[in-house]
């Protein structure tokens, strides 16, 4: 399980007069389990983003006055310096989709999820299996042999799918993995996604329009209504229609 508590994010940024803060993410608390698809709906800004780079272990939150803002998974603190160890193993847990997936272009299909597996198990036999299965879960197999940047963002969508599940992560955070795919793609996405959902912790970011992913992945969907966007009209309506809500504080 994932323990949110009063975790807050603000950048600052410096030019020549003076410097000036952005709050990201303002002391918002909530917790996510294994088992449950939570979609976080919000437009662009509202910080959706920053609150899955900060539960990847990738974002220090901010430590603002009066504050003490936890990330907790398994009851360990995400953030905990004194804990080195045991949050290298944590983050071990997590498998991350981008928006944008980075790779190394020139890299085959096969090339880079092979290396990837291998890095994970040193196991020949077992990280054959495992390649094996990616491919076939995440439907690669007729792109395999291609380069990377030849590739349509489907098919890069799906490869990112794979590296983040190659090390069999409990947790995986997904950053608008459905946007700028067409119709067929987004159902191939979606239903991977429940295929995924019985033994993991998947938590899905996702703008208001009617193909978003969070909304037709079935079973347990909240919607966290992040603070910069209560003001767009019928959002609480609309997510109070598809299954219930938590608002972020």
């Amino acid at each position: 399980m994932i323990q949110v508590d009063n975790v807050s994010k603000i950048y600052k940024v410096k030019n020549s007069k003076n410097e000036k803060e952005t709050i990201a993410i303002d002391n918002i608390s909530c917790k996510f389990c294994s088992g449950e698809i939570t979609g976080l709906l919000g437009v662009n800004g509202a910080g959706k983003s920053t609150l899955l780079k900060m539960l990847s272990g990738n974002l220090v939150p901010s430590f603002i006055e009066n504050s003490e803002g936890k990330i907790l998974i398994d009851s360990v603190d995400l953030y905990d310096n004194s804990l080195k160890d045991n949050t290298s193993l944590l983050k071990e847990k997590i498998g991350f989709v981008q928006e944008l997936p980075s790779f190394y272009e020139d890299e085959t299909v096969f090339e880079l999820l092979n290396f990837t597996v291998n890095f994970y198990y040193e196991e020949k036999n077992q990280a054959k299996q495992i390649l094996e299965k990616l491919i076939l879960q995440c439907n690669l197999k007729d792109v395999l042999n291609k380069k990377i940047k030849t590739l349509s963002k489907g098919y890069k969508q799906r490869l990112s799918f794979a590296v983040a599940l190659s090390n069999n992560p409990e947790i995986l955070l997904l950053d608008e993995p459905i946007s700028g795919l067409d119709p067929i793609q987004i159902n191939e996405i979606r239903q991977l996604i429940i295929n995924l959902k019985k033994n993991k912790t998947i938590i899905c970011s996702a703008k208001s329009d009617k193909r978003s992913v969070a909304q037709n992945v079935g079973g347990r969907k909240f919607f966290l209504i992040l603070p910069s966007y209560n003001h767009i009209g019928g959002v609480i309506t609309m997510a109070k229609k598809i299954a219930g809500y938590i608002k972020l504080q």
